[in-house]
């Protein structure tokens, strides 16, 4: 399951190349990447649960996932900067 979701993650990161703002892909990468890593948790039974029934990864994620959605929102409503010539 991990590999199956890089390749999805890959894939998705591939497509909106070139069409985010720059610096946004990085925060649209940490967003899969903590989404994806939130749902593989919930399968790794080696790891004991913390606190609400979520592993520490899963916090680690839900983390990353707010930060990174609160910055690429930030950055989308910033105005774009005029190029220089």
């Amino acid at each position: 399951m991990g590999r199956a979701a890089q390749r999805l993650a890959k894939a998705l990161l591939l497509r909106l190349r070139g069409k985010l703002r720059p610096g946004s892909l990085l925060f649209v990468y940490l967003i899969t990447f903590s989404v994806l890593r939130f749902f593989v948790f919930f399968f790794r039974g080696n790891v004991a649960p913390i606190g609400l029934g979520l592993k520490n990864a899963q916090w680690t994620a839900l983390a990353i996932l707010v930060v990174s959605v609160a910055a690429l929102l930030w950055k989308r409503s910033s105005p774009k900067k005029a190029a220089q010539a």
